[in-house]
């Protein structure tokens, strides 16, 4: 197989609790393989709702502390690739999501 450019282009809302549902979009999200094995969202496993290569809905799991913070979000393909919502060559284009204390 040949070397596969994958990005996230958003993650929508950008911020919420542990149930909020989220859509993350971009390019190549399965990094040349044919699906997802997971989704983590700041570090904390989120719930895959539906899944294509260009779209991901998944609904946020819940932080352990109580304390808000922001994260990543990392994709896990089923080819054991990932992709992060990282990219450029200073990691300059960055996507992420926000826990938010209730």
């Amino acid at each position: 197989r040949g070397w596969t450019y994958s990005v996230v282009d958003d993650i929508q809302p950008s911020a919420g609790q542990g149930g909020t549902r989220v859509t993350i979009t971009g390019v190549a999200l399965f990094a040349g393989g044919n699906g997802t094995s997971g989704v983590t969202l700041n570090g904390v496993a989120a719930s895959v709702i539906s899944a294509t290569s260009s779209m991901i809905v998944a609904d946020a799991g819940v932080l352990a502390n109580a304390a808000a913070s922001t994260g990543l979000a990392v994709i896990t393909a089923d080819n054991g690739q990932t992709v992060t919502s990282q990219a450029g060559t200073t990691g300059q284009f960055v996507k992420q999501f926000t826990y938010e204390i209730p």
